[in-house]
């Protein structure tokens, strides 16, 4: 449905969702299987590390906001993306 030739990947959208599929080959973009869409990554690092969380990676600027990894007392990643360049409106034709 897009494709963004400078970073090197593609999106497509699935049916009867918000949801896509992201295929990348760039070396400097994480590759995670899901990220958590957020409506501020800024916002959400601010409250849930206050809450216990760690930033372990990021912020970064991808194609539609923000990108970042966080990790909870246990371990477990939790990657985050938002909207923020796209208006917090998914956009699947750029």
């Amino acid at each position: 449905v897009w494709e963004d030739s400078e970073r090197k990947m593609i999106g497509f959208k699935l049916a009867k969702s918000d949801a896509e599929i992201v295929i990348h080959n760039d070396s400097n973009t994480p590759d995670f299987t899901f990220s958590y869409l957020v409506d501020s990554v800024q916002e959400f690092i601010k409250e849930k590390t206050w809450q216990g969380l760690t930033l372990t990676f990021g912020p970064i600027p991808v194609r539609c906001g923000q990108y970042a990894l966080l990790h909870d007392p246990d371990g477990n990643a939790i990657p985050i993306i938002d909207l923020s360049k796209f208006g917090s409106v998914p956009k699947f034709d750029k």
